[in-house]
């Protein structure tokens, strides 16, 4: 199974060992759910910051923001 890295926008390394994960679609659901997660415990601090996801190779799959997980969006 592939190997995903989640990282803040900007900012540190969430996870530096990375997660396997069947595939994109699985990280960017993993990396929503966790913007929600930090977005509810009051940790983005940033306007813009939010989570970067990328594969073993360091080929950017997906970038969730604040912005995007809000209520005004709907919460995906």
């Amino acid at each position: 199974m592939p190997r995903y890295f989640f990282d803040l926008a900007p900012g540190q390394p969430l996870d530096g060992d990375g997660e396997e994960l069947s595939d994109d679609a699985a990280a960017a659901e993993v990396a929503l759910q966790t913007a929600r997660e930090m977005l509810r415990d009051g940790r983005f601090t940033i306007p813009g910051e939010g989570i970067v996801v990328s594969n073993e190779t360091g080929e950017v799959v997906d970038q969730v923001y604040l912005e995007e997980c809000g209520p005004e969006q709907g919460g995906n």
